[in-house]
C-alpha cells in the first residue's frame, strides 16, 4: 500500500462531509454539491467573506456545503479548477425564498483572442443540475450559458446567446454540479442531463463577440442588436464585486421577473417598405415589415446581482 494512501482517505472523508457555513441562511435547508467524474482530481474553494479552505476532490468523490451568505448579504463564489487551468465559478445568492445561480468563465475567457483554452472543462462536459432550470454543457466551449464577460446578463451588452442566471424557487432544494459526466459514462443520468437542451436562447450575439477585442461595458459604442437600437447605457459600478443591498423579507426585488424561464418579449416596429415588384406578380403589394430585433437595453435579471469574476 502506498504511504500516501491514509492522507487520500482523510481527504475523501473531509470532502464527503458537510462543511459548516460561514453564515447559515435562515430557512434555507438546501445545499450545493460538486461531483467529480473527471479522471483527475479537481481543486475547489468556496469563497465568501474569506478565501476559505482548498479542497481536492478525487475521481468519483464529491464536496457538499449548506447554502450560506456573506455578512453583507449575497452568496459565495465556488471556484473550481483543474491542473494547469484557471477557474470555473459556480455562484449563487439568496433573495427571500429564491436562489439565483450561474456559472462563470469570466476569469479565463480571453475576449481579445476569443479563446477559453485556459478555462477548466473547456473540452469536457458538465451540468449544473437544478429542480427548476439545469445548466447543461456538452463542453464548456459549446455552452451558451456561462458568463464570459461581466455584462452578459444584459442583452444589449452580452456576447453569449443564453441567459446566464437561473432561479431556484425553494432554498430547501439542492444544486448539484456534475463534472465530466459524459467522459465517465455516456449512459449515466448526469450525462443525459448535460446533453439535454437548456433554457431558450435570448438572441444571437456572435457578431458582437467577434467584433470586439474587449468585453462590452456601459457607455461603450456597442454594435446594436437591430436598426433602431442605440448604444447601451447604464450606471457605472465601481463596486463590481458587491451584492445588492438586502431588502426586508417579502419585499419584491426590482430585478426579479415572475418567470425568468422565458426570454423577454420582442419589440415590434412597423416600417413601410416600398413596392419592389409589380402588384400583379404578388397576391398583394408589400405594405409593412415587422422587424423583431432588440431585446431590452436594461439587464434581463438586473445589474450586478453579485460579484462574479472577482479574483481572490
Amino acid at each position: 500500500m502506498s504511504s500516501t494512501r491514509p492522507a487520500a482517505v482523510l481527504a475523501v472523508c473531509v470532502l464527503t462531509a458537510t462543511v459548516s457555513a460561514d453564515r447559515p441562511v435562515p430557512g434555507a435547508g438546501g445545499s450545493v454539491k460538486v461531483v467529480n467524474y473527471c479522471r483527475d482530481p479537481v481543486r475547489l474553494n468556496s469563497v465568501g467573506d474569506s478565501a476559505g479552505e482548498t479542497f481536492i476532490i478525487p475521481h468519483r468523490e464529491h464536496w457538499r456545503e449548506q447554502y450560506k451568505m456573506k455578512d453583507a448579504g449575497g452568496g459565495p463564489s465556488i471556484k473550481i479548477s483543474q491542473e494547469g487551468t484557471s477557474i470555473l465559478q459556480l455562484e449563487y445568492t439568496i433573495a427571500g425564498p429564491r436562489i439565483f445561480y450561474d456559472l462563470s468563465y469570466v476569469n479565463c475567457w480571453n475576449q481579445k483572442t476569443k479563446s477559453g483554452e485556459s478555462c477548466p472543462f473547456w473540452h469536457q462536459s458538465f451540468v449544473l443540475e437544478s429542480p427548476s432550470h439545469s445548466i447543461p454543457c456538452t463542453t464548456g466551449q459549446e455552452c451558451p450559458y456561462p458568463y464570459r464577460c461581466p455584462r452578459d446578463d444584459n442583452s444589449s451588452l452580452a456576447i453569449i446567446n443564453g441567459p446566464p442566471v437561473s432561479t431556484l424557487e425553494d432554498a430547501n432544494q439542492d444544486l448539484t454540479l456534475h463534472l465530466c459526466p459524459c467522459e465517465h459514462d455516456r449512459s449515466s443520468d448526469a450525462c443525459k442531463l448535460a446533453r439535454q437542451p437548456g433554457r431558450p436562447l435570448i438572441g444571437d450575439h456572435s457578431q458582437r463577440m467577434l467584433l470586439r477585442d474587449t468585453c462590452p461595458e456601459y457607455g461603450d459604442d456597442v454594435a446594436p442588436a437591430g436598426p433602431f437600437a442605440s448604444p447601451a447605457s447604464g450606471p457605472s459600478n465601481e463596486h463590481y464585486a458587491s451584492e445588492p443591498t438586502p431588502k426586508a423579507p417579502g419585499t419584491p426585488e426590482d430585478w426579479i421577473r415572475d418567470d425568468v424561464s422565458d426570454p423577454p418579449a420582442p419589440v415590434h416596429h412597423g416600417v413601410t417598405v416600398p413596392e419592389l415588384y409589380p402588384p400583379e406578380s404578388l397576391d398583394g403589394p408589400p405594405t409593412t415589415l415587422q422587424i423583431l430585433y432588440a431585446q431590452p437595453t436594461s439587464s434581463l435579471y438586473g445589474e450586478n446581482l453579485y460579484g462574479r469574476g472577482t479574483s481572490y
